[in-house]
């Protein structure tokens, strides 16, 4: 008795479904989003770098008659900066750029 049959086993038909096309629409969309605000970043770090704008010197917004040398301490506090020298105290409000005290040491 022979036998014809030649089944090699169970075969799997099971059918998996892709990736929808407005799924990868999105996925694309995305990515060149992505992608465009990243050259944006880049363009803007560029044109910061490029266009900076200098501090004028101290001397051309203020005339205090102060010796570099003697300076001892500086701190600000608000809109108050406030000098120590060897031989004085200044206070000055750096918004309105006045001196608001200036006291000499004995």
């Amino acid at each position: 008795m022979a036998s014809d049959s030649t089944s090699e086993g169970p075969v799997h038909t099971e059918v998996y479904p892709g990736p929808s096309k407005g799924l990868l629409l999105l996925v694309k969309v995305l990515g060149v989003i992505m992608v465009l605000l990243f050259l944006a970043l880049i363009a803007g770090i560029i044109y910061k770098a490029q266009n900076t704008k200098v501090a004028p010197p101290v001397s051309e917004i203020m005339e205090l008659g102060l010796d570099p040398a003697t300076i001892r301490l500086m701190e600000l506090d608000g809109n108050n900066l406030a000098i120590t020298t060897d031989s004085q105290l200044l206070v000055i409000d750096v918004k309105q750029r006045k001196v608001i005290l200036r006291s000499f040491k004995p």
